[in-house]
């Protein structure tokens, strides 16, 4: 039987499978194993690439890995990578233990490349500069009304960077939106304890300022932060 999947509207497989499966759930596994296995690199078992991961893991482990075979090795064993993903959604610290270099700013722009085939900072970028002057309109436009959104613009008027813009649209939105930022934007500083801002933080930004810093717009960042799970898993 022969099955037309719409991954996207640019993206339509074509699957063979021998009998209909009885349930929807027991039909997306079976497409979801067969649209992995077409992804396997010619020349190549699912075994054979548990074998390069192996690889990866002592690559990783050295003192001064080499980048380069990393992001070869990132490269072929994408499809089991997504396979265990998908089929047994792991916790993330799981994932961090069994790929530990896809929590890399380089390997997650390679990854993303890899799954929708587009540049992701450049993406993000264009997407919020397209999306910044009418969000710093509308927040002049309440200022008056929400004391954090009139603290963002008076930094905003010393500090009046492209950067700042962004960080201002940004730290702005949940309280133009009414929602508490605090339980997923996490400000700390230097000296502090990070494991303590974090802990019950299931999804977040951990932003690091230096000692002394109050600013609403943070001069000095020493450090952003992702946090998921509760623990931080990218600087």
């Amino acid at each position: 039987m022969l099955l037309h999947v719409f991954l996207a509207d640019d993206d339509i497989r074509r699957v063979q499978i021998e009998t209909l499966p009885e349930t929807v759930d027991e039909l997306k596994t079976v497409l979801k194993r067969k649209l992995i296995l077409e992804d396997i690199p010619q020349g190549r078992t699912l075994d054979s690439l548990v074998e390069e991961r192996k690889t990866f893991e002592d690559e990783i482990k050295k003192k001064k890995p080499d980048l380069k075979r990393i992001d070869s090795l990132m490269r072929s064993t994408f499809a089991l990578r997504r396979q265990e993903i998908v089929e047994n959604e792991p916790l993330v610290s799981d994932v961090k233990s069994k790929w530990p270099a896809l929590f890399s700013q380089r390997q997650i722009a390679a990854e993303f490349m890899r799954l929708v085939s587009a540049d992701l900072h450049k993406s993000l970028l264009d997407g919020l500069d397209r999306y910044v002057p009418r969000l710093l309109e509308l927040y002049r436009a309440q200022g008056s009304r929400v004391t954090q959104l009139q603290h963002l613009l008076e930094s905003l008027g010393v500090q009046n960077s492209n950067q700042n813009k962004r960080a201002a649209a940004l730290l702005g939105l949940p309280h133009f939106m009414k929602e508490d930022p605090s339980n997923f934007i996490k400000f700390c500083q230097a000296s502090d304890s990070k494991e303590g801002v974090v802990t019950g933080v299931d999804v977040g930004v951990l932003i690091v300022r230096e000692d002394g810093e109050e600013a609403v717009l943070p001069n000095n960042v020493l450090d952003v932060s992702v946090i998921l799970e509760g623990h931080i898993v990218l600087n």
